[in-house]
């Protein structure tokens, strides 16, 4: 799919005082020097797809320079069509905000990435679309987490596993800071994130770490959308369902979606399209669902979605599990921290009675991961308001932040090739 810039309805052609001509974005207030050379370089800046693989010479160039500015806001991608979408992608040029880098990784943006193959961390403040505040904080604490794992003075390369495998080099693994929108509404969040995601160049991979779980949805429609709209199948490792299985159900699907959140939002993944695929790990044994609903949860089931409890992993073992995951498919990673049992994870807002252990979580994303090709991976719903965190809570942010580094592992080579 080619992905191209037009010049944003906001820039306008000002004259400095020094008799210098300038580009100004009006909505923004960024300001780009106009000098001869990019007045003669513009069209072509203007005509070069973004996405073109292996771009060399004065097209690279062009890329770079659409990438930088977009980044500024005074190009805008040529699909942002309507002044509502214009307005979304400038508003998510302020949305990121600096962060210490997970793993002590170098920042980066998203037009420095044009052209290279990249892991992609992105934090997500929100706690919006949950019913309680502290996903807020997942990725403050997550962030923490991750530079107590390389040390003081360690660098991310000196990770290393027991295979004597340096997860951190290979690929570029960059960050990209933390969307905060504070005081902004779940709407603000939602356009915020799936304008960062979709800006990014096709060689990116995103981790995005959260924030609730309705933060999933916008990355995974940038995704779909920057695909051309081919579907993939969403590999969700979750305690819940989060789908809206109440009211009423046509052909397995919501008649009316009810509003995003936390606890919904693979319906309105699905909703995206209907070839769209969802493989649930590690949920709870049992669910409720309205049995005047039953009829259509059954054709979800057969059409849609494919559970596989944890009772159903004990059952089938370990070996069958990882067979199952590893399909050689397109695929997004969800992880929902609920997946794992509540002895090992309390820092979120509904702990499992029943879980997965994490040596076990850990195989599973790992074949889940390897055995696919991975459009991006998330971990979301960890975190507690700040006066209740404390030494339990930042053990249990070091064992997510080991988890973070094992799907670094296991995605790195999928970029390499």
């Amino acid at each position: 799919m080619t992905r191209t810039l037009r010049m944003s309805s906001f820039t306008r052609i000002v004259d400095d005082a020094d008799g210098r001509r300038a580009l100004v974005n009006l909505y923004t207030n960024e300001r780009v020097a106009l000098d001869p050379e990019l007045e003669r370089a513009l069209p072509r800046v203007l005509e070069v797809d973004l996405d073109e693989p292996r771009a060399s010479g004065e097209r690279l160039l062009w890329q770079l320079c659409g990438y930088e500015l977009a980044s500024r806001g005074i190009l805008v991608p040529r699909d942002a069509d309507s002044e509502r979408v214009e307005r979304r992608f400038l508003d998510s040029l302020r949305a990121l905000v600096d962060a210490p880098p997970f793993f002590g990784v170098p920042r980066a943006t998203s037009d420095e990435l044009a052209g290279v193959p990249a892991i992609a961390f992105l934090g997500v403040r929100s706690a919006e679309g949950a019913s309680y505040p502290g996903t807020a904080s997942g990725p403050e604490l997550l962030r923490r987490a991750s530079r107590r794992l390389v040390g003081d003075r360690g660098q991310p390369r000196d990770l290393v596993d027991g295979r004597g495998h340096r997860p951190f080099d290979g690929p570029a693994v960059v960050d990209l800071g933390d969307v905060d929108l504070r005081r902004r509404d779940l709407d603000a969040w939602l356009d915020a994130v799936e304008a960062i995601v979709a800006a990014l160049p096709a060689t990116s991979r995103p981790v995005v770490v959260g924030g609730d779980h309705a933060m999933t949805y916008p990355v995974v429609k940038a995704l779909y959308q920057r695909r051309g709209g081919r579907p993939f199948t969403l590999i969700q490792f979750d305690q819940h369902l989060d789908l809206q299985v109440r009211g009423e159900l046509i052909g397995g699907r919501p008649r009316h979606h009810e509003p995003i959140t936390h606890a919904n939002f693979v319906s309105h993944v699905l909703a995206l399209d209907p070839a769209m695929r969802v493989v649930q790990v590690g949920g709870a044994p049992y669910h409720s669902v309205p049995i005047a609903n039953d009829a259509g949860w059954q054709q979800v089931r057969r059409d849609a979605v494919t559970q596989l409890s944890v009772l159903d992993i004990a059952a089938a073992g370990v070996d069958a599990i990882i067979r199952r995951l590893a399909c050689d498919q397109d695929v997004y990673v969800t992880i929902d921290v609920d997946v794992l049992a509540a002895p090992t994870v309390r820092a979120t807002g509904y702990p499992a009675p029943l879980g997965l252990d994490p040596a076990l979580l850990f195989r599973l994303i790992e074949a889940a991961i390897v055995g696919n090709r991975v459009l991006g991976v998330d971990l979301m719903e960890f975190g507690v308001a700040p006066p209740q965190a404390g030494p339990a809570t930042e053990v249990e942010a070091d064992l997510l932040a080991l988890l973070l580094c094992h799907v670094v592992s296991s995605l790195g080579p999928q970029l390499a090739r």
